[in-house]
This record gives C-alpha cells, sequence and structure tokens, in this order.
C-alpha cells in the first residue's frame, strides 16, 4: 500500500499562488486578444459607401419634401371640399325638382 504525502502549509500556499497567477495571466491575454481584435474591427470599420449628402443638405431636403406634402394635402384637401360642395349642390337641385313633380 503506497503512502500518500499530505502537501505542507507553504506547499498548498505556492500551489494556490501559482494557481491564481496562472488564471490572471490567462485572464490578462484573453484580454489583449480581445482589445487587439476590437482595434483590427474598428480599423476595418471603414464606410463601404462614402457620404453622398451631408447632414445639412439631408436637412434641407427633408425640409423641402414635407413642404411638398402640406402643399399637396391642402390642394388636395381643398379638391375633395370643392367636389362634396358640388356634389351636395346637385343633389339639392335634384331633390327640389323631384319635390316640384
Amino acid at each position: 500500500m503506497e503512502a500518500t504525502r499530505v502537501a505542507t502549509a507553504d506547499e498548498q500556499e505556492d500551489a494556490r499562488h501559482l494557481l491564481w497567477r496562472e488564471i490572471r495571466e490567462s485572464y490578462e491575454a484573453n484580454i489583449r486578444r480581445i482589445q487587439l481584435a476590437s482595434m483590427d474591427a474598428i480599423k476595418k470599420n471603414t464606410p463601404r459607401f462614402p457620404l453622398l449628402l451631408s447632414v445639412d443638405q439631408v436637412l434641407k431636403w427633408a425640409l423641402i419634401a414635407a413642404g411638398w406634402m402640406a402643399v399637396t394635402l391642402g390642394i388636395g384637401s381643398a379638391v375633395f371640399v370643392a367636389i362634396i360642395r358640388i356634389l351636395s349642390g346637385k343633389l339639392v337641385i335634384l331633390e327640389s325638382l323631384a319635390i316640384a313633380t
């Protein structure tokens, strides 16, 4: 039967410190690897297409489009109201003719 040797307190403490040092070094190596990978990703993250319009130009065209929409909706609603009034006027005339006969 083999006798198992029990580590002394100093040996256990040394083993614990060695384990923690390996864990810390592995952690730091992983952090460095992640930092390098993210820096490479940032360097490679150049836009595929250059900006065609500046922010001021986009805002200008958005305001122009909003203005045209307001004008178009205003004209459309005015035409709609005019058609409704014309049709309701014709209905009144037709009703008066129907009553007169």
